[in-house]
């Protein structure tokens, strides 16, 4: 955890220091305007320590507003920093291209990224807030023959607390229980910050009552807010939270549950293993990591994690990091992979191309036949 706020403040450093240069050649500022400019900056990269102690020390107000500055100041200046390196690789291919001497003043190189990057500051608080539902339809042989369909809604990274509160949660809650789920499943980091301040909050899903239960797996942000107050909080609101373990929803119906800290692919080769091939088998997944040996004993593994990169162009980043950044991809004749984009944010409360989702897998036995009514919801 060290090595990764160590790596994190520096690289969001020199971001702001990258920043500061192209605002010194578009303004000029004198030393009483830089230094009060450099204030700001330092303000804000501070910001997400300084949030994380006000939430502590019962400031919330302070912190909720601090949180939507700073938090929205670095969508901003991530995505400031990326078009500003777009112009000028566009500017150094064009001389390399055209054999001409092309340099735009400072005035072009900090005012079109700026445009460029508010605007899509304006545009992401919108599209944070537009849930999606994305459907999916499997058909399986592995249903019981009772059942002819099984639908399953998938929640993801919602990360309740600062930035997702009251009203926005319980819209999102009311949400899931229209699609009329016979599960529902949360693939990890339901819960953000300091639970304390959000223990009513998720009390919220104990609303949800689907008639074949609801299952959990923890994310990391489960451990970084306390793991063992998170799986109370959870399991109060009626989750049950699979720990590398599996749960029979039902004779022929497994969900297999594996623990984001404690990944390993052979404990979860070990637990297919003793399952049946005729049955049906969900695996739960904060992470998209695929086991590459446990390909083909299960039916679907559900992740998140990814938010789909949330802010373009982060998604590129996150692809170095996960083959798998959001959709579906089938990984052969039995299995198949579903990683959401997340119903919430991390950070910055924006997503750039990347809207939030409500997942709906239905999985139909082959003989099964949707009513007219059921296929137009």
């Amino acid at each position: 955890m060290t090595l990764f706020l160590l790596t994190f403040f520096t690289l969001y450093t020199l971001l702001h220091v990258h920043f500061f240069l192209k605002l010194r050649a578009f303004v000029k500022p004198g030393q009483v305007s830089a230094f009060l400019i450099w204030v700001f900056l330092f303000l804000m990269i501070l910001s997400p320590l300084i949030i994380r102690i006000l939430e502590r020390d019962n400031f919330e107000k302070a912190a909720t507003v601090l949180a939507y500055i700073g938090y929205t100041w670095m969508g901003f200046i991530f995505m400031f920093f990326s078009y500003s390196v777009f112009c000028d690789l566009c500017s150094a291919i064009y001389i390399a291209v055209a054999h001409k001497n092309f340099n735009p003043s400072g005035v072009i190189r900090f005012f079109i990224p700026l445009f460029v990057s508010l605007s899509f500051v304006a545009y992401g608080f919108y599209e944070a807030k537009e849930v999606k539902i994305e459907r999916i339809t499997i058909e399986t042989e592995r249903l019981p023959k009772d059942i002819g369909l099984l639908r399953i809604v998938q929640i993801s990274d919602v990360h309740v607390g600062l930035l997702t509160r009251d009203e926005d949660l319980r819209e999102k809650i009311e949400r899931v229980k229209r699609l009329n789920p016979h599960i529902i499943v949360s693939t990890g980091d339901l819960v953000d910050g300091d639970l304390d301040r959000i223990e009513s909050l998720v009390e919220y899903f104990s609303s949800l009552d689907p008639p074949l239960g609801k299952f959990a797996v923890t994310g990391n942000h489960e451990y970084y807010a306390g793991i063992k107050r998170a799986r109370r909080l959870l399991e109060g609101s009626g989750f049950k939270i699979l720990s590398n373990e599996v749960f029979q929803v039902k004779k022929g119906i497994n969900i297999v549950g594996i623990d984001d800290y404690f990944l390993d692919s052979k404990k979860e080769l070990k637990l297919l293993n003793h399952l049946s091939q005729k049955d049906l088998t969900i695996v739960l997944k904060h992470r998209p990591i695929v086991s590459r040996e446990s390909i083909g004993l299960f039916d679907l593994q559900l992740s998140g994690h990814t938010h789909g990169g949330q802010i373009f162009p982060f998604r590129l980043i996150t692809r170095v990091f996960f083959e798998n950044v959001s959709g579906y991809k089938i990984l052969n004749e039995r299995s198949r992979l579903y990683v959401s984009r997340g119903m919430g944010t991390w950070g910055p409360p924006l997503r750039v191309f990347s809207p939030p989702e409500v997942t709906v897998i239905d999985l139909l036995s082959n003989d099964f036949k949707r009513p007219r009514s059921e296929s137009n919801m």
